[in-house]
């Protein structure tokens, strides 16, 4: 699927679901908004708008979960009393268990998956042992899409990804230092189940229920929110500056004052601060996101496609994000061409 594709089809699907901000540069970031009004001036224009697009993480309401119809009656319950399974599934219709969250229902789901083969070679009643066996099959063509409906659902991954803007010092300091283990571990639990290995221990559940909790302190939204404004902002500096290479700024290619005010505020306000935060944010861009694209790319084939169309959306606004600094600093070099000025830096 091409970005233009992405980005027709994002559009379209999250014309509900996703929330478009219309921000000035100071609630964003005061350094992208000193940098454009600098610009506007020394390029005599009107400071243009900021316009941010922030897709919001779908609602739980329409993301989906379609499984088969798929209980045991009293009778069959009460003809396993002699298996484990007969307490698994106690628990599951227990006034605690009719109120589990996903998680811990997909939990119960992996230890029915367990203790059921069991059960069956223990029955004699071949009626009981055909609906036993019918269950488990049900379960099991059902366990991989709760699997991902259970993580996807979760508060915990909506929180993940809930756009804040970052503190003054981040991406140097960050809200949660374990983020990257947690999603490790995650990772690895979604891979053990995916690889129909069922048996988790308690301390494995809780090892992974710590780590979906300490999860929401992380800090993928704050990063998406961060390289959006940098986008949103350099946009709109991209139209100062394409503005000035139609309308010259130049007319010959000899530099003139204004020429070498434009290069002062190029120097002090996009390289020295802009260009500097987008190379610590694209940094951790790099040591998060791989790690979130191994994880989702494992659940996105079970998941319900308001979900998978968010992430393409999303996705497609990371690599705009990540390759707006490079196509501003083309057009610097362009101006800069216009009125014989030598840039410090090289583009590639």
């Amino acid at each position: 699927m091409s970005l233009a594709t992405v980005n027709q089809f994002g559009f379209k699907v999250f014309i509900v679901l996703s929330i478009v901000f219309f921000l000035s540069a100071c609630q964003r970031a005061k350094d992208h908004e000193e940098y454009i009004s600098r610009l506007a001036r020394v390029l005599d224009l009107d400071k243009p708008q900021i316009k941010g697009i922030y897709p919001r993480f779908p609602e739980k309401r329409i993301l989906k979960l379609q499984t088969q119809t798929n209980t045991i009656s009293i009778k069959s319950f009460l003809g396993m009393r002699d298996c484990k399974l007969h307490l698994v599934l106690a628990e599951r219709n227990s006034l605690l268990g009719r109120v589990a969250t996903p998680s811990q229902r997909l939990f119960n789901d992996l230890k029915i998956l367990h203790t059921g083969p069991e059960c069956i070679v223990k029955i004699e009643d071949e009626k009981l042992k055909n609906q036993l066996k019918t269950y488990l099959l049900n379960k099991r063509q059902d366990l991989f899409p709760s699997l991902a409906h259970a993580f996807f659902t979760q508060d915990e991954y909506r929180a993940f990804w809930r756009a804040t803007p970052a503190s003054k010092t981040y991406p140097d300091f960050l809200p949660s230092e374990s983020t990257i283990d947690d999603l490790k571990l995650i990772n690895a639990k979604v891979s053990k189940i995916l690889n129909e290995d069922f048996v988790f221990l308690d301390d494995e559940n809780s090892a992974l229920e710590q780590a979906l909790g300490r999860l929401r302190h992380g800090d993928a939204g704050q990063l998406f929110y961060e390289l959006t404004t940098h986008h949103a902002s350099l946009e709109a500096a991209n139209t100062l500056i394409e503005t000035r290479l139609k309308q010259k700024l130049c007319l010959k290619p000899t530099p003139t004052q204004q020429a070498r005010y434009f290069q002062n505020v190029i120097n002090k306000f996009f390289i020295e601060k802009i260009q500097t935060k987008m190379v610590a944010l694209t940094k951790r861009y790099w040591q998060l996101m791989p790690h979130i694209d191994e994880l989702e790319g494992r659940l996105l084939p079970y998941a319900d496609k308001n979900l998978t169309a968010w992430i393409q959306y999303r996705n497609s606004l990371f690599k705009q994000a990540l390759d707006s600094t490079k196509k501003h600093a083309r057009l610097i070099q362009q101006l800069y061409h216009q009125c014989g000025l030598e840039s410090g830096y090289q583009v590639s």
